[in-house]
This record gives C-alpha cells, sequence and structure tokens, in this order.
C-alpha cells in the first residue's frame, strides 16, 4: 500500500497535501505596434508581433481620416514583423508631409499610432 502523506524529514510531522488542477488564465499582452523613427523621413518602420495565426491588416491614414496606403492584407503566423513604409499612397504617389495614423489589425483587436512625415 502506497503512502499518501508527504512527510518531512521531521519524525512526527505529517503533511496533507492535495493536487488538483487549475485554472490559471495566463494574460494575452496587449496589441501594440511600434512606429520608428518618428518623425519620419524618407521611410517608416512598423514594428508589431501576431502571437497566434491571424488575419492581419495594416492601413494608412491621413489627418482627415481618409486610407492613403493599404500595406498588408493578410494571415500572419506567430512571430516579429517589420514593414517599411516609404511613403507612398496607393496610387504610387509621395505624400506630403503631414500627421497621419498607422491602423493595425490583428484578429478583432485594433490599435492606431499617430505619426508625422516631415520632409
Amino acid at each position: 500500500k502506497q503512502n499518501s502523506n508527504l512527510e518531512t524529514g521531521m519524525p512526527g510531522y505529517v503533511y496533507y497535501v492535495s493536487f488538483r488542477d487549475l485554472d490559471i488564465e495566463v494574460p494575452v499582452p496587449p496589441l501594440a505596434v511600434q512606429c520608428y523613427p518618428n518623425p519620419f523621413n524618407p521611410e517608416l518602420t512598423i514594428s508589431f508581433s501576431v502571437g497566434e495565426t491571424h488575419e492581419v491588416k495594416l492601413d494608412i491614414y491621413n489627418i482627415r481620416g481618409q486610407k492613403v496606403r493599404s500595406l498588408v492584407n493578410e494571415t500572419f503566423r506567430p512571430d516579429t514583423y517589420n514593414i517599411v513604409w516609404s511613403g507612398y499612397d496607393n496610387r504610387g504617389r509621395k505624400v506630403s508631409s503631414g500627421v497621419y495614423y498607422i491602423r493595425l489589425q490583428v484578429g478583432n483587436d485594433i490599435v492606431n499610432e499617430k505619426v508625422i512625415l516631415m520632409k
């Protein structure tokens, strides 16, 4: 018969221990995007991490909320990514100096980052 008590090295001290499954939620880090340098000219590096396979959308908007450029719209596997924006719109034209918003969507999570293009 197996002894189910946990005994210390000291005679007379016996501890009863119960092992059970614990439901522990591991917090998922919030979605974050880093844009550098900021202000930028001529290129901006957009860095982000994907924790599990997800659809990823990365778009650039001007100060009026108009989409200037779609950089990414595809499925990404878990990893850290660096996407470079060279300051061109979807038609291949150089955008003007000013404030732009980087909008990163990974699955259902969305984060925005304000950047400045200075010429």
